[in-house]
């Protein structure tokens, strides 16, 4: 009997931990605020931690930013959106989603401001 009891505290154990590797998405590195230049490159950077691995998605304006959009590009696994050479349309919100399929998405915002440059 006592064996019966231990193989179970053993499982118990083992399903336990294997859950508790489980973690919502957290975001370490918040967007801020981009101020660019007209025809600069703007980069916003969306540091996650999850486990599993967070699918990461960005909008703009509260309309979803497409993959295929090539106005847009993500590196770093969608952690980091780029836009390249931008223009008065690009200014505006931008926010990154992370979701993992574990407790609540996680979401960050920050907006994209064009900055005048100083005529001398």
């Amino acid at each position: 009997m006592k064996t019966l009891e231990h193989i179970f505290a053993f499982h118990l154990i083992l399903v336990t931990s294997a859950y508790s590797t489980q973690r919502a998405p957290r975001i370490i590195t918040l967007l801020e605020t981009v101020d660019i230049l007209l025809d600069h490159n703007a980069t916003f950077i969306c540091e996650v931690e999850s486990s599993p691995s967070a699918s990461i998605t960005w909008t703009k304006n509260n309309q979803p930013i497409m993959y295929y959009d090539n106005r847009y590009f993500t590196k770093e696994q969608g952690q980091m959106l780029i836009i390249p050479h931008v223009k008065d349309s690009d200014n505006g919100e931008y926010c990154c989603i992370a979701s993992n399929g574990v407790g609540e998405a996680a979401k960050s915002c920050g907006a994209l401001q064009l900055k005048m440059s100083k005529l001398y």
